[in-house]
Formats: C-alpha cells, sequence, structure tokens
C-alpha cells in the first residue's frame, strides 16, 4: 500500500501535502500538551507527598481516601498512558484496537467525573450537614453529567474505526491510525452539560457560604467600604474561607478546561487539536481534586489546640448600651457566632476521625 492509496477520492496531491502538515503540527502540539499535563500532575504529587503521607496514607481507609488515591495515582498512570500511546510511533494494535474505549470511559470519564467530580460532591453535601434534599439535587446533577458523558463516549467510540498502521505511514504522525469523523453535536452538549453542573454546583457553595451565620453576622452591619470585612474573611471565619477559597479555585479549574474543551469542539471540528483539551482534563481533575482533600484535612488535622485558642483570642464583648442601636454586635451575637464556629469545626473533626472528609 502506498500513500496515495490513502488520501480520500478527490484530493490532490498539494492538498495532500498541506493536510499533511497541519496533520503533524496538531499532532505535535496535542502530545505537547499531554506531556506538559502529565508533567503537571507529577509535579503536584511530588510538592504534597510528605502532606499526602501525613494526612492521607495514616488515615483509616473509607470512600474519600479510595477517591483520593484513584483520582491522584491513576489520573497520573492514565494521563501518561494517553501521551506514551499518542506519541508512539508504533503503538501496539492490540492497545490501538481499544484505544476509543479507553479514551471515552478509562480516562477523561473515570477521572475527571466519577472520581475527581464524586469528591467535590461529597464535600458540597458534608456542607450543608447531609441534607436529603440538597443530595436530591446534586445527585441529580452528578448522575447528569456521568450519563451524558457515557453516552457521548460510546457513541464516539462506536463512531471510530482503528485500522493497523500501513508498513509505510509517516512516523512523523504517531500514535493509533483511526479513521473517523465524529460530528459536532456528538460531542459538544457533553461539554455543555459539564458546564452547566459545574455552575450549579458553584451556586449552591456560594448560597450555603452567604446564608451562613458567621458571614451574616460580619457583615450585617459593616460601615465604610464592605470589601474590607470581605478580604478579613480568613481572619474571622478560616474554616469558611478555606471552603469558599477551595471552591472557586476548583470551580474556575473545571468550567475553564470545559470550556476548552467545547471550544475545540467548535473551531477545530474534524482536525487533531479537538482532542488537546483531553490530556488537560484528566490534569486538572487530578490536581484539583486532591488539593480539596488535602487542605480541608491539613485544617481539621492540624493543631486543634491551637487552632481553638487562635479563635477564642477574636471574642470580643462590648457594652450593648453603649454603642448604637444595630450599629455593633453585642456579646450574645458574637458567642452565638464562635458557638456556631466551633460547632462547624467540631462536626469536620468528627467526619475527619471516621475518615468521611
Amino acid at each position: 500500500m502506498s500513500l496515495t492509496d490513502l488520501l480520500p477520492p478527490g484530493l490532490s496531491i498539494a492538498d495532500a501535502l498541506q493536510f499533511f502538515y497541519q496533520a503533524v503540527g496538531d499532532t505535535f502540539a496535542v502530545n505537547l500538551a499531554a506531556g506538559a499535563a502529565s508533567t503537571w500532575i507529577a509535579y503536584d504529587i511530588c510538592l504534597t507527598f510528605a502532606e499526602e503521607v501525613e494526612l492521607v496514607w495514616k488515615a483509616k481507609w473509607s470512600l474519600p481516601k479510595v477517591m483520593y488515591f484513584a483520582v491522584r495515582y491513576y489520573g497520573l498512570a492514565a494521563s501518561l498512558l494517553y501521551f506514551l500511546v499518542n506519541s508512539s510511533p508504533s503503538p501496539p494494535f492490540t492497545i490501538c484496537r481499544h484505544w476509543p474505549w479507553y479514551e471515552a470511559f478509562g480516562a477523561t470519564t473515570a477521572v475527571a467525573v466519577l472520581f475527581g467530580e464524586g469528591m467535590f460532591v461529597l464535600r458540597l453535601w458534608a456542607s450543608y450537614e447531609r441534607n436529603k434534599k440538597v443530595l436530591v439535587l446534586i445527585a441529580f446533577c452528578f448522575l447528569a453529567e456521568l450519563t451524558s458523558s457515557i453516552t457521548v463516549g460510546t457513541i464516539e467510540a462506536r463512531t471510530i474505526s482503528v485500522m493497523p498502521r500501513p508498513p509505510s505511514f509517516p512516523r512523523a504522525l504517531p500514535g493509533c491510525y483511526t479513521l473517523a469523523k465524529v460530528p459536532l453535536r456528538n460531542t459538544l452538549g457533553a461539554w455543555i452539560v459539564n458546564c452547566s453542573v459545574a455552575t450549579v454546583f458553584f451556586i449552591l457553595m456560594l448560597y450555603r457560604f452567604f446564608t451562613s451565620e458567621s458571614f451574616r453576622l460580619e457583615l450585617s452591619n459593616v460601615k465604610g467600604n464592605p470589601l474590607a470585612k470581605w478580604f478579613e474573611l480568613r481572619h474571622f471565619s478560616p474554616l469558611l474561607y478555606l471552603l469558599l477559597r477551595d471552591g472557586i479555585v476548583y470551580f474556575a479549574m473545571i468550567f475553564f478546561v470545559n470550556a476548552l474543551n467545547m471550544a475545540l469542539s467548535i473551531r477545530m471540528e474534524g482536525r487533531a487539536l479537538e482532542g488537546m483539551g483531553i490530556a488537560w482534563t484528566i490534569a486538572v481533575a487530578s490536581v484539583a481534586s486532591s488539593r480539596l482533600l488535602l487542605n480541608l484535612r491539613g485544617f481539621i488535622g492540624g493543631d486543634r489546640d491551637a487552632r481553638s485558642g487562635s479563635l477564642k483570642t477574636t471574642i470580643r464583648f462590648e457594652n450593648p448600651t453603649s454603642a448604637s442601636a444595630g450599629s455593633r454586635r453585642t456579646a450574645e451575637d458574637w458567642i452565638e457566632m464562635k458557638e456556631e464556629r466551633m460547632a462547624g469545626v467540631e462536626v469536620l473533626e468528627e467526619n475527619y476521625d471516621h475518615g468521611e472528609v
């Protein structure tokens, strides 16, 4: 078989050369992105390994611990495998034959949705004190995201045909030799659902924060610029600050990578660049989800006595009769807010001791 036999009917040699150079450049960019994503995961593991051993390895086995190891190390393995196969000039055909199914279910769906999003869902539900109504909404959104990913993955895997690499096939185009043109409507829907679900989870997180007693008591009678108190959140309620900060970072990273994949599906339809976001989807899910657990356990598993002492120093008692009505907090307000803070920390500590966070 010669290279001319591989050309589609009606395609000239000049057009084929232009198409070939474009494919080489696209493939190189995709593999470069995959290598960078794998490096990022490995680097983050090295940065947090000592903390991970102390907070995760030594903890009792639980569902969050299993999901952490899955999203952390299976995510690294999936990213490396994605990079190695797609950059290999002669990948084994036994691997390529099942490669579309692995890309659909073994990589992005497993790491990003099942493990990564699952960890965030557990944390979000715990912040609502395991409210059953919230559980129904969260479960519906999570299952909708999982169902859309599985459906689109199945359609794509059945559409792609894998063929043995011809002996004369250029080594400048590594990876498996596939023939397919997946319609845009098959991929765009999944990314829209993913972005929508991430937005719903973000709104739930913000609602929980803004309706908390600590936040309302602190900002109810602020004089001057309210942003000044906003930036003091880490001091008057470090737990709320941690949950809000990590939630915002997680949402921003997940939403950005989903939007990137959606944009690539629209702008690069039919080109190899369309798959450039897959490796970053795996990497973002691995890093962002694992950081959620590490940061929370690091806060809970620190020096609890020292933390309690630092919280006690924030209590101020003022004479209600000497303050203008509604302009200052009473001692009862401060005690109520203090009790809520400590109750929230104690709940997290209890869950931490039972391996539930």
